[in-house]
């Protein structure tokens, strides 16, 4: 029969303080609910409404405007860091 050992190794904390604030986290959280809901009323604008296939309308503006927030925020936050 065979056996195998695990060594577990500690995980070595790097830093005492959290690596983002508060407003930051809450920052994310928005922008993601932004992204999200613009990608759900986008997806259901093309399930009920049959007849609409431009790109100019609410519900691409609301992905798209919240997917840029988005790219900005996580680029300004990889970029100040």
């Amino acid at each position: 029969m065979m056996t195998t050992r695990v060594r577990f190794r500690p995980r070595l904390q790097t830093q005492e303080s959290p690596s983002t604030r508060p407003g930051d986290d809450l920052v994310t959280v928005v922008l993601g609910a932004w992204l999200i809901l613009g990608l759900f009323s986008d997806g259901w604008a093309h399930l009920n409404r049959p007849g609409m296939e431009s790109f100019f309308t609410l519900w691409h503006g609301a992905l798209y405007s919240g997917f840029t927030a988005s790219a900005v925020w996580f680029l300004r936050g990889r970029w100040c860091r």
